[in-house]
């Protein structure tokens, strides 16, 4: 027969890993977003029409948006003294006519399940999430994000107002 022994750490051993794994909680604070500092563009290239941009993040555009031209890009312009050096730009190049009820354009980047189980939704037992961005828009007024769970169809639609057009705002 063929025994395996199993030996207790000293305490010494213990208490690191007991340390070890109670500094594992600090991540339960992580960052959900992946490249949200918009430093890696693996495809370096200009999006014009749906398709992947910045790495992770998907810019779609419905086809019925016919007239509608964007350019989608990794770009230099970011908020002062935040410590960014990169952010997505996606630029209007030819507006649309007259937008329909069945056009759509979006941003999306996906979060992949196992990396949100610890956030327990569906459960009674569930953790609130902040999106907390920086953004920049040509318009000032309310702009809306929606966060979309495929796997059990819930969403939830949340606005906020951009307050001065051309400036960054957090």
């Amino acid at each position: 027969n063929t025994h395996i022994r199993f030996w207790r750490p000293s305490m010494s051993k213990a208490a690191e890993l007991a340390a070890l794994i109670g500094s594992q909680t600090a991540l339960s604070n992580r960052n959900l977003i992946i490249n949200g500092a918009m430093q890696i563009d693996q495809r370096n290239a200009t999006t014009t029409g749906s398709g992947y941009t910045v790495d992770r993040f998907n810019f779609v555009k419905s086809t019925n948006f016919d007239e509608l031209v964007t350019a989608v890009t990794q770009d230099t312009d970011t908020p002062s003294g935040e410590g960014f050096s990169n952010s997505l730009k996606i630029a209007i190049t030819t507006a649309e006519s007259a937008i329909g009820s069945d056009e759509v354009m979006y941003l999306d980047q996906r979060i992949e399940g196992q990396n949100l189980q610890h956030l327990g939704f569906g459960t009674s037992s569930a953790k609130s999430i902040t999106l907390s961005f920086f953004v920049k828009s040509p318009l000032a007024g309310k702009h809306s994000v929606l966060f979309y769970n495929a796997t059990n169809t819930r969403t939830n639609l949340q606005a906020y107002t951009v307050s001065s057009a051309n400036t960054w705002e957090k």
